[in-house]
């Protein structure tokens, strides 16, 4: 073969710059194509964090949308993730993602439920305020999963924070529970240590006749406990012994017998109510 001449060796050049130039273009297509899909997820995955669906239903509605304001009455239904609430009369508010509730009031979740007067919740802050005759229910479970008795906490007021499973109530709190009734002024709640927190001239009974009055209390549920502090009082039934079972005690050698406690027996310390 001869050798090529200078145009032919020009032409030869041209043509790989031009295969190179249209792998290059479209390798560059593919970027651009991987790009756009990858933000239109991120913004789908951006979209779906930012908006909630919320489903309503009642027996009358009315909506503004200008203000963005819902009104609806009778059997009321307004659902949004694992929250119901069940009421008469409810205004949602869009822009806020917000509600006022009356009437009938019940406000459902996985972890209890709770009835009231008057409620207020912000769904995008996972947050309800409950007022009037508050009443919250809740099942609790034991360390073998296995649900024990319903407890029953009745307030005033009550702020319950299901995002972070805590509920506080204020004003004429009392608890109960198989027989064992706790009261105070104050009381915190919370669901992952089910755990009661209770403040201000505290009592807790016990049938027959047991009885703890102190100034703070902390209750736990699953072991069934509690530790008292401030001014605590205590009252416990004892059952008599027989006289033959109180002289044959005191025939018995002092030797192996406990020292008298110099501090009173009324101490903080924990108290078990199993």
């Amino acid at each position: 073969m001869g050798e090529r001449t200078k145009p032919d060796r020009i032409h030869l050049k041209t043509r790989i710059m031009v295969e190179v130039l249209e792998s290059f273009s479209v390798i560059v297509k593919f970027l651009v194509i991987f790009f756009l899909c990858f933000s239109s997820l991120i913004l789908t995955v951006s979209a779906k964090s930012q908006f909630q669906i919320v489903h309503q239903k009642a027996d009358q509605l009315e909506y503004d949308d200008k203000s963005k304001i819902m009104r609806l009455d009778g059997h009321v239904v307004i659902w949004q993730g694992k929250m119901i609430l069940k009421c008469s009369h409810a205004t949602y508010y869009l822009k806020s993602q917000e509600a006022t509730a009356y009437g009938r009031l019940k406000l459902i979740s996985p972890h209890g439920i709770i009835t009231g007067k008057k409620l207020r919740v912000y769904y995008n802050k996972k947050i309800a305020f409950v007022y009037g005759n508050v009443v919250l229910v809740y099942h609790p479970k034991n360390k073998k999963g296995e649900q024990k008795g319903p407890i029953t906490m009745t307030s005033n007021s009550l702020e319950y924070e299901w995002g972070k499973k805590i509920a506080v109530a204020k004003g004429d709190v009392v608890l109960t529970q198989k027989g064992r009734i706790a009261k105070g002024d104050h009381a915190i709640f919370e669901k992952r240590s089910e755990t009661l927190i209770m403040d201000g001239h505290v009592s807790l009974f016990r049938p027959p006749k047991n009885r703890l009055l102190c100034d703070h209390l902390i209750y736990h549920l699953k072991t069934d406990s509690a530790v008292a502090k401030g001014n605590v009082q205590a009252v416990f039934l004892v059952k008599k012994e027989s006289k033959t079972a109180a002289m044959d005690h005191r025939v018995q050698s002092d030797k192996n017998a406990p020292a008298v406690p110099q501090k009173p027996f009324l101490d903080d310390r924990a108290w078990s109510f199993s």
